[in-house]
This record gives structure tokens, C-alpha cells and sequence, in this order.
């Protein structure tokens, strides 16, 4: 890609060999050193063109349908699939990204578990405290009120 821009670069230093403050000698044998080569600099850059083409034609079949592939994998692990594992496949550098999005992948999963247990094991506390605390009230000769802190009644239990 860097070599499609020497005819860019040519023309850019006629134009600085032009306005540029090289004394006229110096202008001068620049000038015709590019007018003289303006056609190998455009064959050199339409060369470079493919060159950069074709490279980025092979790039993309190397790299891009693993990647894409990988993309949707990815997507559907975001969507709610847990446990599953990205197929790697494609060059080795694709390989070992998948690898190590697995890894990530297992590592959020043990952090969802986590999370779900203890969770669970706060609404099983919360549970057996709403348990105790009605026992509690059912054994309570007198009437039970419970106000916020504005003073607004939000339960009022009458034995």
C-alpha cells in the first residue's frame, strides 16, 4: 500500500521542487529528473497497486472467514449460549485468538456460576429470615406495625 503512493510522492516534490527555496540549479535538475521518470514512477506505482491488491486479496482469505466465523461464535456466547467454545479454526494466529477467547469464556462462566449461587444463597437467607421473623410475629400477643422512615405505615398485622 505504501508503494501505491509514489506517483503521489512525485508529484508532491515537483510541486516542492517548484516552490521550495532550492536555488535554481538545484530546482532545476529536479524538475527534469522527474519529468524525465514520470513514467516508471506511474508503472513503479501501478505495480505497488496490485502488489498491495493482491496482498490484501490473500490476507483476507487467510484471516477473514475464521475471523467472521469467530465473530458469530462469539455473538452467540454474548446471546446467552454459556459453555460454549469457539471452534478455532483458520491460520495459527486466529488459532490462538480463539484460545484464548475460550479461556475469557471460561472465566466468565465461573464468575456467572458464582454469581447465581450466591444469589441464590441470599434470597435462601432472605427466605428463612421472612420464616423466622413471621414466627416471630405470630407469637406476639400484641399487634405488629411497621412504618418507613417518613413515618408512612407499610404493614400493620392485628392479633
Amino acid at each position: 500500500m505504501a508503494l501505491a503512493v509514489l506517483p503521489l510522492l512525485a508529484v508532491l516534490l515537483s510541486v516542492l521542487a517548484v516552490r521550495s527555496e532550492l536555488d535554481e540549479a538545484a530546482r532545476a535538475t529536479l524538475v527534469s529528473l522527474l519529468s524525465n521518470q514520470w513514467p516508471l514512477l506511474v508503472l513503479v506505482g501501478l505495480v505497488a497497486s496490485g502488489l498491495a491488491a493482491a496482498l490484501a486479496w490473500k490476507f483476507g482469505e487467510r484471516y477473514g472467514p475464521a475471523a467472521l466465523h469467530m465473530a458469530d461464535d462469539v455473538e452467540l456466547v454474548l446471546g446467552g449460549q454459556h459453555g460454549r467454545a469457539i471452534q478455532p479454526s483458520g491460520a495459527p494466529e486466529v488459532v490462538e485468538l480463539a484460545s484464548r477467547v475460550n479461556r475469557l469464556i471460561v472465566a466468565f462462566d465461573a464468575a456467572r456460576r458464582d454469581a447465581e449461587l450466591r444469589a441464590e444463597q441470599a434470597r435462601a437467607t432472605v427466605e428463612r429470615e421472612r420464616n423466622q421473623l413471621a414466627a416471630l410475629v405470630t407469637e406476639m400477643p400484641q399487634g405488629v406495625l411497621a412504618c418507613n422512615r417518613e413515618g408512612r405505615v407499610l404493614s400493620l398485622i392485628h392479633i
